[in-house]
């Protein structure tokens, strides 16, 4: 699961440098005067797969902290009191 949360921070990663690229292209069509709206599109797609990289990458997190928080209590650590008999 470490490796799939590495893998979706890199794609993160990279979405965010697809979006810069693209704002750019976009910027410099409309300051020529040209045709931005298809450009205007694939940003917007940019952006709605960097949204899902990131919710990725919390549910990913959220997955490996509860399987951590699972393994502390079964080694005996976490958040539960001693058991008494």
């Amino acid at each position: 699961m470490e490796m799939a949360l590495d893998q979706a921070k890199r794609h993160a990663a990279s979405g965010e440098a697809d979006i810069a690229r693209q704002r750019a292209v976009v910027d410099e069509l409309e300051r020529h005067g040209h045709d931005a709206k298809l450009a205007w599109e694939l940003l917007r797609t940019f952006e709605q797969l960097q949204a899902m990289h990131v919710i990725e990458i919390e549910r990913l997190d959220r997955e490996l902290a509860l399987l951590d928080k699972r393994s502390a209590m079964r080694r005996g650590g976490g958040d539960e009191p001693p058991r008494t008999a």
